[in-house]
């Protein structure tokens, strides 16, 4: 091959049969490049030009089976879609959009991490999202799916820290509205002058 000879398809998926951990630095359309099958622990960042990027971070079960820790920092609003089951164990988001979309999808989707035990949230999460989400998975125990045993969430107020704690403990309780759990509730009651 000399010089001038066009470079091969450089967008070739990268396979690493061996790998099992590896913390990824790279843009959000480049993710789907890698494959690594027994992968068990990943941590990825992307903290690049956000007007380049406006397409969400695609993860496919198939793309990493044997993935247990996934730990994702993201300096952007940027959208994170999971795709089939994934196996993890312990999940880390320490970004706000990722904490709210992936609450979301996990309770749209209560089998998606079905064996999910820890659940790190870095950022404040929208606690009608996340009361929602730990409901659907305590349901969702009859289809296999286990119940967490470690949720981090920073400073929880006490009421709402009661109710999480009822859900983990495997009761759901009446609770209040999810509109009394929302952040817009919490910041109306913040700039209550009569408070």
């Amino acid at each position: 091959m000399s010089s001038l000879d066009p470079i091969p398809d450089d967008h070739r998926p990268l396979k690493l049969a061996n790998l099992l951990f590896l913390t990824l630095c790279s843009a959000p359309d480049q993710s789907h490049l890698l494959t690594a099958p027994k992968l068990q622990r990943l941590t990825y960042y992307f903290w690049g030009l956000r007007e380049f990027y406006t397409r969400p971070i695609d993860f496919h079960g198939e793309q990493w089976p044997e993935l247990l820790h996934l730990d994702l920092l993201l300096y952007h609003e940027l959208r994170v879609n999971f795709h089939g089951r994934f196996m993890l164990c312990k999940l880390t988001l320490r970004y706000p959009a990722g904490v709210a979309s992936i609450c979301y999808q996990m309770a749209l989707h209560p089998g998606l991490f079905p064996v999910l035990q820890e659940l790190y949230l870095m950022s404040p999460p929208e606690w009608d999202i996340l009361c929602i989400m730990l409901e659907k998975r305590l349901v969702a125990r009859t289809k296999g799916v286990k119940g967490l045993t470690r949720l981090y969430v920073g400073y929880v107020a006490p009421d709402i820290r009661h109710l999480i704690q009822t859900i983990l403990n495997g009761q759901i309780s009446e609770r209040g509205s999810n509109y009394e759990l929302s952040f817009l509730r919490i910041s109306e009651s913040l700039c209550d002058n009569t408070m």
